[in-house]
């Protein structure tokens, strides 16, 4: 059995930069999601939203109810 040369996550890169572009431009898209949830979350009222089981049901019943019309549908 022969073993496999590992996938590199960073595409090849020379092994003096590794990593540290990917990991700096996702740190800064992650920033700007955080600062802009933050800015939002004080200057807007926004509604809370629901807990996921909650949600969760309400996606069941809309497919369950989309199902119901889809079968009617085909039986006419």
């Amino acid at each position: 059995m022969t073993c496999k040369k590992p996938i590199d996550v960073c595409n090849n890169k020379p092994p003096a930069m590794g990593c540290f572009p990917w990991l700096i431009k996702n740190s800064i898209i992650f920033g700007t999601g955080i600062y802009t949830g933050v800015y939002i979350a004080q200057n807007y009222q926004i509604d809370k939203v629901e807990d996921p089981k909650a949600l969760f049901e309400k996606a069941q019943c809309y497919v369950r109810e989309k199902l119901e019309e889809f079968s009617k549908k085909g039986k006419d």
